[in-house]
């Protein structure tokens, strides 16, 4: 069982097609960035296979580690940074880049805040409400 399959929601899930317009609608929804950070953003996830509903996971999980984890480690953060940080911690299970112990780190303190908070990433079912 890779990574991907632990930390990301199973794509037979997914509700909505993968299309540039419904990734950037994820984007916007979580983030508020110029129409460049956007793009850059975009091109990334078109460049991997992910279903819409693990891109806005990722996106999701970003949005909600703003101040734990990437305000307090990077002076500058751009969202394509943010994605493949993404990427790297829940897709592929640790930074691609190893010659950064910096990215490294903060790659796995974002995989560990995920795990910390995200309750049943694979839940079939919807929770019951009383």
């Amino acid at each position: 069982m890779n990574v991907s399959e632990i930390m990301l929601p199973k794509k037979h899930l997914n509700v909505y097609p993968k299309s540039d317009e419904n990734i950037l609608a994820v984007i916007d929804f979580y983030f508020s960035v110029n129409e460049t950070s956007r793009n850059r953003a975009l091109e990334k996830f078109k460049e991997i296979t992910l279903s819409l509903n693990q891109i806005e996971f990722i996106v999701r999980k970003l949005s909600e580690a703003i101040d734990v984890v990437f305000k307090k480690n990077l002076s500058s953060i751009e969202l394509d940074n943010l994605v493949q940080y993404g990427i790297d911690a829940l897709l592929i299970g640790e930074c691609k880049y190893p010659t950064s112990q910096n990215r490294k780190r903060i790659t796995l303190e974002f995989k560990q805040f995920v795990t910390e908070t995200e309750l049943n990433i694979n839940s079939e079912k919807a929770p019951i409400i009383a």
